[in-house]
């Protein structure tokens, strides 16, 4: 809860009423009778985002930093007489830490509050008031602590592999001299042989 008022504290917006955790509505289009998909991800067929414009590749990178909230698709432009759908909008919210979409995500759950629509998405702030009966101790921030846990674990993997083969020269020494004693000591008969 700590990080989670901190992360408060950087994101409060000054209005009067103040609010937090402002987000913002972002959209891509999918055309359906050809081959481009600006909603596609990063990965895979997501290297056709070239072909798109700048804010949809800025999306596509929000969304596999995990900012975004999918709030939902429809169909934005029809072929005229047919009524077949030419152009598919997706509508998001999105925010400035993945920390302040995950309390939207489970705050709004709380309060009752919806995301708009997928035509009319509503990413606002939360007010003062609808803080304090957010049930703070119900937010569950596994999805954080899974990803600091990660990032910790990747840099102890970096680290402790170069100390070990830092220290491989001075441990093979010391396992070298405790062998040299034992034997030593054992054909000598004079000291019971070390365990090692």
């Amino acid at each position: 809860n700590l990080a989670l008022f901190s992360e408060m504290q950087k994101d409060i917006n000054h209005q009067n009423p103040p609010r937090v955790f402002k987000g913002e509505a972002k959209d891509c289009n999918k055309h359906m009778l050809g081959f481009k998909n600006c909603c596609s991800s990063m990965k895979g067929w997501g290297t056709g985002l070239s072909s798109c414009g700048e804010p949809a590749r800025a999306l596509a990178k929000q969304r596999e930093k995990g900012l975004c909230h999918y709030v939902g698709t429809y169909c934005s432009e029809k072929v005229p007489l047919t009524g077949i759908c030419r152009i598919k909008k997706s509508n998001y919210c999105c925010f400035a830490s993945k920390l302040a979409r995950i309390f939207h995500e489970q705050g709004r759950g709380q309060l009752g509050m919806t995301w708009g629509s997928a035509e009319a998405p509503d990413c606002r702030a939360f007010t003062v008031d609808e803080l304090q009966r957010i049930d703070f101790s119900k937010i569950n921030l596994s999805e954080i602590f899974a990803e600091l846990f990660k990032n910790i674990s990747d840099k102890i993997t970096k680290f402790v592999p170069k100390q070990m083969k830092d220290q491989m020269p001075t441990t093979q020494k010391n396992i070298d001299a405790v062998k040299k004693f034992n034997q030593d000591n054992w054909n000598n008969g004079s000291v019971q042989k070390t365990v090692f």
